[in-house]
């Protein structure tokens, strides 16, 4: 049960603060939303920050789970397997009309400049994306899917970098448009092998 209430504070507390922002959340909301008493907060979270650092490993494999299945689908080459990642994500940001934009990448711009152990775990996430398409890449130049002498850990920075910036650009324009500039570039010219398969 005691899982259960704080599984359910962290659940509401997400969504909460994927529509409004870490700072403009209130723990009373939260708790109103989870239909959970109040004193139970502090007993799961000595603090707000304390919540807001737990909420961000919630969050983090709440926005990873939407392009997980397809990054490992090994029923795909390593290239179409991160082609496929991006899709999912456009899918889901389509269906919810280009509104949202990352819960990730929203704190970053929240939280970044104001909490050091916010910063601390952001950067990490980030890193822990920037790995997962490394990994990818990795297994495209075995596959000869890509430039032999492609800089992986450079590309996969360089992917998930501009992968942010889109995302922030589609939920101020509230289309795809940036989403279709970041695919061509990305597939058709970084990552494309011009060398003799």
């Amino acid at each position: 049960m005691k899982n259960e209430t704080k599984e359910k504070i962290l659940q509401h507390g997400a969504k909460l603060v994927y529509k409004k922002g870490f700072n403009h959340t209130g723990i009373g909301e939260i708790l109103k939303a989870a239909k959970v008493p109040k004193g139970s907060f502090y007993h799961y979270f000595p603090s707000k920050e304390d919540f807001g650092l737990e909420l961000l490993d919630y969050m983090a494999v709440w926005a990873a789970s939407v392009g997980i299945a397809a990054m490992y689908d090994k029923s795909f080459s390593p290239l179409e397997r991160l082609k496929n990642f991006f899709q999912a994500y456009e899918d889901n940001f389509e269906r919810m009309n280009y509104t949202g934009g990352c819960p990730v990448g929203n704190l970053c711009l929240e939280m970044s400049d104001q909490s050091d152990p916010f910063r601390e775990k952001l950067e990490n996430i980030l890193e822990q994306m920037r790995r997962g398409v490394a990994k990818v890449l990795e297994e495209a130049v075995k596959a000869r899917e890509v430039p032999e002498d492609l800089s992986v850990e450079a590309t996969a920075h360089f992917i998930i970098s501009a992968w942010q910036g889109t995302l922030l650009q589609t939920k101020v324009m509230k289309n795809g448009e940036s989403i279709q500039v970041f695919k061509r570039i990305v597939f058709e010219q970084l990552l494309q092998n011009k060398q003799p398969l």
